[in-house]
């Protein structure tokens, strides 16, 4: 069993040494380029093995004058000299970097130092005075080239790049588009070239000029080469993205309907009774007589859509009376609503009132006269029944009182109003009243 252990245990020993002697086993290098005074440096940082991330930065390059960095398919800030790299594919080639060398009066030796992964690497630059002439031998092919420079070293570098519109340092991103406009400003005014690698094509550009880059979907590089050899890169970020997408949604909101109508409706000069509302359908405006000479009105309205049709009917020679005037609101698909305004035009009045009122005076004089006849009448009439109501319960009262006795005896005889009855039995009353004086005095001689 212990046996096993350490056999497990070694082989993980082993693995990890396998992985660490690989990780270190990747080396950076650097060319040390010879250049004359005031020449252009170009340094290439490489590795010994194929990387699929690194990032490359430049720490130092003490009496050098820097003017840019470029790297393929990388991310590239050319102002601060930082190279950035991640992609499934590898790469040797880290970055190039550009100085530009001082002027010396004797062959005078640089360094530049770089910070690769963690890792520090080292360049030395040899700068020699302009007369040394042919006694300076070149190191590789690249200082062989660089040492020609002396022909270009007053041509200019980028100063300034714009992409569709943006001052762009590393990237810019562009959704839907085919191509985009590239300006390039450079210090002297000198020319350049842009080659897009996404597509194979390139572009030759005047300073400040404008070129129309056709770029692809995906990462474009644009490498930008001036007239002196100088580069740079830059890089284009294109996305697409379904234009039917948007439509969609812009289906799934609800489509807002528009009430037919009018927004607004404005007489010159009058007003609409009642005040306009959209949903009120007939007014009543009045043309008063002194403007008996308005035979059409002034109509202002807005309707509630451009797309509805608006027919105005009877607005035409205004006669006095009552005129109707239609405003109708339609529609595309047929629905429509109708405004009515009743236009009441008054007729000019003649002043003929005093005769009438005087007539109207009279009339109810005379209507006064014949209610206080009226009256008169009632009154008497009411006196006359009063009075024969209190003569019936007086005689009541009477007939009441005598009827157990023989006669009746009438309260209202002195009053005149005997009948041929009455005067008979007043005859007979008297020969009874003279039959009992007669026998009065027998009946005291008896007694004596």
């Amino acid at each position: 069993m212990k046996k096993k252990s350490l056999i497990i245990i070694s082989l993980l020993f082993a693995f990890v040494y396998i992985l660490l002697a690989r990780e270190v086993k990747a080396t950076y290098r650097s060319n040390d380029p010879t250049v004359n005074s005031g020449g252009t440096i170009s340094i290439t940082v490489t590795s010994t093995e194929e990387l699929e991330n690194y990032d490359l930065t430049l720490k130092s390059y003490s009496g050098l004058t820097y003017v840019g960095c470029s790297a393929s398919n990388a991310a590239v800030n050319s102002e601060t000299g930082k190279i950035s790299y991640a992609s499934f594919t590898t790469t040797k080639t880290l970055g190039t970097y550009t100085f530009k060398a001082p002027t010396v009066s004797a062959t005078t030796k640089y360094t530049v130092t770089f910070d690769v992964n963690g890792t520090t690497n080292k360049s030395t630059v040899t700068v020699n005075p302009t007369n040394a002439g042919n006694n300076s031998k070149p190191a590789n092919n690249n200082e062989n080239s660089n040492s020609n420079t002396n022909t270009t070293q007053n041509k200019g570098t980028i100063t300034s790049l714009y992409i569709n519109g943006i001052k762009c340092k590393e990237y810019v991103t562009v959704t839907n588009k085919e191509s985009v406009p590239v300006v390039i400003n450079t210090s002297t005014k000198e020319g350049a070239t842009i080659y897009n690698n996404k597509t194979k094509k390139s572009y030759k550009v005047k300073s400040g000029a404008t070129a129309n880059v056709q770029i692809s979907e995906g990462t474009n590089t644009l490498t930008i080469t001036l007239d002196n050899g100088y580069k740079e890169t830059r890089k284009i970020y294109s996305q697409k993205e379904e234009e039917v997408e948007a439509n969609q949604i812009e289906d799934e909101q609800p489509e807002v309907k528009v009430e037919v109508g009018l927004k607004s409706l404005e007489i010159e000069g009058f007003n609409l009774t009642p005040e306009f509302s959209s949903k009120v359908y007939e007014y009543i405006l009045t043309i008063p007589a002194e403007r008996e000479d308005i035979t059409r009105l002034d109509i202002k309205y807005t309707a509630n859509s451009n797309d509805f049709t608006v027919d105005i009917n009877g607005n035409d020679r205004l006669v006095e009376g009552v005129n109707v005037i239609t405003i109708l609101v339609k529609s595309k698909n047929g629905e429509d609503v109708t405004y009515i305004i009743k236009v009441i035009k008054e007729a000019e009045t003649v002043e003929t009132i005093a005769e009438p009122t005087n007539e109207i005076v009279q009339e109810v004089e005379t209507i006064k006269e014949l209610d206080m006849n009226t009256i008169i009448v009632i009154i008497i009439a009411v006196v006359t029944a009063i009075a024969g109501i209190t003569f019936a319960l007086i005689e009541y009262k009477f007939t009441k009182k005598n009827k157990d006795e023989e006669e009746i005896i009438n309260p209202f005889a002195n009053l005149g109003f005997n009948n041929e009855n009455d005067e008979k039995e007043d005859i007979l009353k008297e020969f009874k009243d003279d039959d009992k004086e007669q026998e009065k005095p027998k009946k005291r001689g008896r007694h004596f």
